[in-house]
């Protein structure tokens, strides 16, 4: 079976990683709601938004953002370099599409 239609089943996002950018060097201070309006301000809205837990020790995280278009990916790679927080951000091409939150 397919992940992404699993993922959809389970009512999980269904954006494809091809959609999707991995943002890395995010001010761990940052929230989802930061990440997507920074995005969504420059580029075009944000689909799903998964913020990773930082490791150890470090300030910053990574963060994997899904977009509406592949060509929407582009452009928000054009953003590396911008201070989100108090870190400068790089974008790059995402492995995979974020993963849905776990339900409260």
């Amino acid at each position: 079976a397919d992940p992404a239609d699993a993922a959809a089943a389970a009512g999980g996002a269904s954006a494809p990683a091809e959609s999707s950018a991995h943002v890395y060097n995010v001010d761990a201070a940052v929230g989802e709601a930061e990440v997507r309006a920074f995005f969504a301000d420059r580029v075009g809205a944000v689909v799903a938004c998964e913020l990773l837990e930082p490791l150890e020790g470090k300030d910053t995280r990574e963060a994997i953002v899904a977009f509406e278009t592949p060509d929407v990916v582009q452009s928000a790679m054009g953003l590396s370099g911008m201070e989100l927080g108090n870190a400068a951000v790089s974008v790059g091409p995402a492995l995979r599409a974020p993963r849905a939150a776990a339900a409260a």
